[in-house]
């Protein structure tokens, strides 16, 4: 919570209400099924709750988003660079990105993910694996007055597996944010390898 009385507490509201304003424009978009969680009928759903885990530091939520095994793939160009120490390889496992993400729960004060999910299409219905690319996303994490990270051109994609019970989970996730032209210092997996350590 902010102490908006402390310039520190000052400082992060203005962050907030600035990255709150890059999130709020843009096209009018379907409302979501109800509050949420959503039951993961199809891929933009699996995807849906992945936000809300974002949005709501809910590292259980995220966990029943992703598949096992699952990957994360991290933007070719971040691929042996350093973030905090941290030399970034070429993919995390599911175990990784999940200790990342929940570190990141730990840590943030505040973190607003916009992953584009009602842009995911649906697949035939007698499909078990969909593909959705080049699917915008947007995230903002403060930490504190004096640690956020922002990313607002960021580009992902995602491959999406059905299991046995016909619930669709997150299997590949692949960070392409400076390949689509993203021109700031973070990637998705930037921001996540800052929080891995």
């Amino acid at each position: 919570m902010f102490n908006l009385k402390s310039r520190s507490g000052a400082a992060a509201a203005a962050l907030l209400f600035a990255v709150a304003s890059l999130f709020g424009c843009g096209e009018e978009e379907e409302p979501p099924p109800g509050p949420g969680p959503y039951r993961m009928d199809e891929p933009k759903y699996a995807l849906a709750n992945v936000e809300l885990a974002f949005n709501g530091n809910d590292a259980g939520l995220l966990d029943k988003c992703l598949a096992d095994p699952f990957l994360f793939y991290f933007d070719p160009n971040d691929v042996g660079q350093r973030a905090n120490g941290y030399v970034m390889p070429g993919s995390w496992a599911r175990a990784d990105f999940l200790r990342a993400a929940q570190n990141m729960f730990a840590r943030a004060q505040r973190i607003s993910l916009n992953n584009n999910w009602r842009a995911v299409g649906s697949p035939d219905p007698k499909e078990n694996f969909y593909a959705a690319y080049n699917v915008p996303l947007k995230i903002a994490v403060v930490v504190d007055a004096n640690e956020s990270y922002v990313l607002d051109d960021g580009m992902c994609d995602y491959e999406f597996e059905k299991d046995a019970d016909g619930t669709w989970h997150v299997v590949n996730w692949r960070d392409r944010s400076r390949a689509a032209g993203c021109i700031g210092p973070f990637t998705l997996g930037r921001i996540l390898a800052k929080f891995y350590l």
